[in-house]
């Protein structure tokens, strides 16, 4: 039997290594052209093992995507850890900012203080009315609902209504 990535993973010794595993699969697919998360294409070991060497951080990624989902379960662990090292041509939101990384998935995670309009806000209330209408959301959605946040809130611009056209993932500013 075919061990799974995140067997291999946990053999290594990994921390995460389902998150880590599915992040792995997630940032491979869109360095082959994936962009809207529609196809299921997987790496092989090597191509792993070399996907972590080239982008150490995703460890990281990882690790902030299980402390959100702890506290906000609504947005899956493989699409927080994917925006928070969003790779080819965009830089990650880590690599842009480090300070506002960490406050966009600390509120993204308790919520807390954040005022009417504010777009992290509409991001939670947007995920968890979507899932509570609609179950499991498509991976695709959650991606530009992250990027679009985090573009908002790095320009201070409040935001009434979290809308994202079925496009490709927006730059992160």
């Amino acid at each position: 039997m075919r061990r799974t990535e995140a067997n291999a993973l946990a053999l290594e010794g990994e921390a995460h290594p389902i998150v880590l595993g599915s992040i792995v699969r997630r940032v491979w697919a869109r360095e082959q052209g994936d962009h809207k998360s529609a196809r299921r294409i997987s790496p092989t070991r090597a191509g792993s093992r070399e996907l972590r060497e080239r982008h150490p951080g995703l460890r990281g990624s990882a690790a902030v995507a299980v402390s959100v989902r702890a506290d906000f379960p609504h947005i899956p662990q493989s699409a927080l850890g994917t925006a928070h090292h969003l790779p080819r041509h965009r830089p990650p939101f880590n690599a842009i900012e480090p300070k506002d990384t960490i406050e966009l998935f600390g509120r993204l995670g308790d919520g807390a203080n954040l005022p009417q309009g504010h777009p992290i806000l509409n991001l939670r209330n947007r995920v968890t009315a979507d899932r509570a209408k609609d179950g499991n959301l498509p991976f695709g959605r959650y991606l530009p609902y992250l990027v679009h946040t985090w573009n908002a809130v790095r320009t201070d611009c409040p935001i009434s209504r979290l809308q994202v056209r079925s496009t490709t993932v927006p730059t992160p500013k």
